[in-house]
This record gives structure tokens, sequence and C-alpha cells, in this order.
């Protein structure tokens, strides 16, 4: 009721997508998104497991839940968090700061009551492994789709992204290292790969 009810819904995917067949949890968070029109924003510990070319995936949320993906959170009016636990921001204020903003919890462990603090407290909590959850709670929407509004938003964030990226790229300034040259380069990089039927895997630390 509460994901039909949304006009402005987005989905959390965390560190839970990770834990247990993270490809196939993946793309049912992916394939869940697509046919419900809910954009995703991925937390910090799940930045790379959406692929950009997807046009359902918005920029993630850094570990102080900043950024153009937690604004989009912010301003939601339901957050549905899949795999998201709240140890995963360092700032839950940043998050949902008034606490008002209802959430639907997906989970495959029940959220520990030292971790029902305020905006991370869910108004529904399911819990279950996630690709299965996913399925059940798709069923329940009977094709729902969010608002069209939702979709242009999405598009809208993602250009602006897209443009600082650019923008980072092409104007160096001082000749300080930036991360978003190197991101830009490795995506060239594994685009090429993938168009030639190569597989690669990039590991970082934080």
């Amino acid at each position: 009721k509460l994901l039909k009810a949304a006009k402005s819904p987005v989905i959390v995917a965390g560190d839970g997508v990770l834990q247990v067949n993270a490809d196939a949890t993946a793309r049912a968070v992916l394939a869940f998104a697509k046919k419900h029109g809910i954009p995703v924003v991925p937390s910090a510990m799940a930045k790379g497991m959406f692929p950009w070319k997807n046009s359902a995936v918005l920029p993630p949320m850094d570990a102080f839940a900043n950024g153009k993906g937690s604004d989009v959170v912010r301003k939601s009016d339901l957050i549905f968090t899949v795999g998201f636990h709240p140890t995963e921001t360092f700032e839950p204020r940043n998050f949902n700061p008034d606490g008002k903003i209802k959430m639907v919890h997906l989970s495959n462990q029940k959220l520990p009551a030292a971790h029902r603090i305020k905006g991370m407290t869910p108004s529904v909590e399911v819990t279950a492994e996630l690709g299965a959850g996913l399925k059940a709670i798709s069923a329940g929407l009977k094709g729902h789709r969010a608002p069209r509004q939702v979709l242009d938003k999405t598009r809208l964030v993602r250009n602006l992204h897209d443009a600082d990226l650019k923008a980072a790229v092409a104007n160096p300034g001082s000749g300080r290292f930036k991360p978003q040259s190197v991101m830009n380069e490795l995506r060239k990089a594994l685009d090429q790969g993938a168009s030639k039927g190569e597989k690669a895997m990039v590991f970082g630390d934080v």
C-alpha cells in the first residue's frame, strides 16, 4: 500500500545486496526498479554493483549521506531500503532528517532494536531473502508503476551528474589529482573490454 500510494518513491540498495548471490540480487533490484519505475540509489557500501548504463540507477550516497543521490532520497516521500543497514551512513540525520519520510525495509535479517533510531525506523519491515522478497512485493504491486514525474526527475539527476563528471574531466584546474578523471578513463576501458566480450573485476578500498 505504501509503495502504491507514494508519489516520489526511491530504492536505497545497500551492502546486503553484495552478501548473497550478489549478481543475481543486483539484477533482481534492477528488474524491480524497471518494472515499477522506481530509481535506485546505491549506498556507499554498494557502489559499483549497479551499472551506470542502466537508466534506473542514480548517483550513490557517500558515507555521510551526501550527494545528488542523497538529495533524491531526502526529497522522496517513500524510501524502500533493500539490504541497507543504518550503519552504512555515518550521518543518519542526513538520510531522513526529520524522520518523516516513510520507509519500507527489506532485509534477510530483522533490524536490531539498537538501530531503530530516528530517521531509520521502517514503517513496514520485510524479512526475507532479497531476491524472493522483491519478487513477492512486486507481485503484490500487480504491475503498478510510480508516477511519470519520477522517471523525468531520474533523467534530470543523471544528466546533471554526467555534466558534472564531464566538467571535472575537461577542467583539471590546478592539475591536482581528480578521482572523476580516473573513473572516466576506467569506464571507457571497461566499456571497450565489454564490447569485445572481455570480463573484468575492479577492486577498490575505502
